[in-house]
């Protein structure tokens, strides 16, 4: 798929052992219009954070997207996460964001501690989806995040530059 880093202490720390992606429409039945996105490596060999840590980059997007046909979208924006996984993130664009991409934010997990409070990240990049067909899911994802990532392990930065292909 491509390479997916957080640093820690000032170092760069390798999450693409196991990379995934997973396309979820919609993304709740109460949501209809709201798919998603999530495009994630995990560290198995030693080369991370330490082994079986995963970093994943969540995106919320609009459901009418999915069968459009190619396009590219820009991400630029600040998102609060809050504490609870299952209450939304609050996404602010910047002007330069596109239309249609509701939310991107990073998320951490592993072994260890999560953050007791909510958090916030800003968020820039690109989605360009080369395949977007009724049978296809299918491009390429370039993010940098800077804030504190949500769930265990939280990492300051961290980014992304992957491909993903995913059938529908």
């Amino acid at each position: 798929m491509g390479a997916i880093h957080a640093e820690y202490d000032g170092e760069w720390k390798y999450f693409s052992d196991v990379q995934q992606g997973d396309l979820a429409s919609p993304y709740d039945p109460d949501w209809p219009e709201v798919s998603s996105l999530a495009v994630c490596g995990t560290e198995t060999a030693g080369k991370g954070l330490f082994d079986n840590s995963s970093l994943c980059f969540n995106l919320r997007f609009d459901t009418a997207l999915l069968g459009a046909g190619p396009a590219t979208f820009v991400i630029d924006g600040a998102v609060e996460v809050p504490l609870l996984s299952w209450f939304e993130p609050t996404f602010t664009p910047d002007e330069t964001h596109s239309p249609g991409v509701r939310a991107v934010w990073a998320q951490t997990a592993c072994y260890g501690p999560i953050q007791e409070d909510g958090v916030s990240q800003d968020v820039t990049g690109a989605l360009e989806l080369r395949v977007n067909d009724a049978t296809r899911f299918a491009g390429h994802l370039v993010l940098d995040v800077s804030g504190t990532s949500s769930g265990q392990c939280a990492t300051h930065k961290a980014r992304a530059d992957v491909e993903f292909d995913i059938a529908r």
